[in-house]
């Protein structure tokens, strides 16, 4: 839980120097799409931390927490780009690179993440399709006997006067 204290701790030390520099300007009416990324950031920093307390697998852990960290990052330059944006471009730049590094290094993770949701939702939609068929099968049934119940034979003309 240490780097959740100084992460939210750096976050908020940023927010008060933005408040600082800008005045009453806000940055949430001047930099709107900065502040949205922002917090989709840190949705995924907390949403990343809390799968990789929950996870077993290690891949898995390790893709959490990976993915959470770049989140954190992420977070802290798009702030840093609000007060100081050509270092904010520069530190953005070596996020992308960072990224780059990290997806490169997480590839057979990723690889056997993609494989488990395939895996996982050809099992699922293989019952579905079976649950589907089945139910299909006996509705035909249930018509067909339904239909032969009623003392129709073919010998007998349709709609003959009796």
């Amino acid at each position: 839980m240490d780097r959740h204290a100084s992460f939210f701790s750096l976050v908020g030390v940023l927010f008060n120097s933005i408040q600082f520099r800008y005045g009453t300007l806000s940055p949430f009416s001047t930099d709107n799409p900065i502040i949205t990324v922002f917090f989709v950031a840190v949705l995924i920093h907390v949403v990343g931390s809390a799968c990789e307390a929950k996870l077993e697998a290690a891949h898995f852990k390790s893709i959490a927490a990976r993915s959470s960290f770049l989140a954190r990052i992420l977070a802290l330059v798009l702030l840093i780009t609000i007060l100081y944006p050509k270092i904010g471009c520069l530190l953005f730049f070596s996020w992308v690179l960072l990224f780059i590094w990290i997806a490169y290094t997480l590839r057979e993770e990723l690889l056997r993440l993609y494989e488990s949701l395939y895996n996982a939702a050809v099992q699922v939609l293989g019952g579905l399709y079976n649950a589907v068929l089945q139910a299909y099968a006996s509705l035909y049934t249930a018509f067909i006997e339904a239909d032969a119940g009623h003392g129709m034979t073919d010998a007998e003309p349709k709609g003959s006067p009796v």
